[in-house]
């Protein structure tokens, strides 16, 4: 057996140990996760009620030409100032019109889409129009 494969193979035993010990984590964090939901659960019976009210509310009253203005203001300040430009900017509209705009875009995602995937989203159709322009 050649070095290059031995190299080969030992690579693969220290990768397939740090995924056994990443799964392993993982079950562990999830347990806790189980354990801290029932504990909120027991605590607060409303919880998975009002959880679930707040996701499904997330709806925005704007129509889609004022998103897709805000679409061109988010445009023009990413062109101006990069990414720290689109950062600053998307904070000055709420959770609501941030999703709203994502599911406008036509970002992948549902009425329960998170902050987080919508601004992602948003991000992305801004640098694909500006690789177009």
């Amino acid at each position: 057996m050649s070095s290059n494969e031995k190299m080969k193979i030992e690579e693969m035993v220290r990768l397939s140990e740090e995924l056994s010990q990443l799964r392993s984590e993982l079950q562990a964090i999830s347990q806790s996760m189980k354990k801290i939901e029932k504990r909120i659960s027991f605590a607060f019976p409303d919880y998975k009620e009002i959880v679930n009210r707040k996701v499904v509310d997330k709806t925005d009253t704007k129509n889609r030409k004022e998103l897709l203005n805000i679409f061109e203001l988010l445009l023009e300040e990413s062109k101006k100032k990069g990414d720290i430009g689109f950062s600053v900017r998307i904070k000055d509209y709420s959770i609501e019109t941030i999703i709203a705009l994502a599911l406008e875009l036509g970002v992948p995602g549902s009425s329960k889409m998170g902050i987080n995937k919508a601004v992602n989203g948003i991000r992305n159709r801004i640098q694909e129009s500006m690789m177009l322009s």
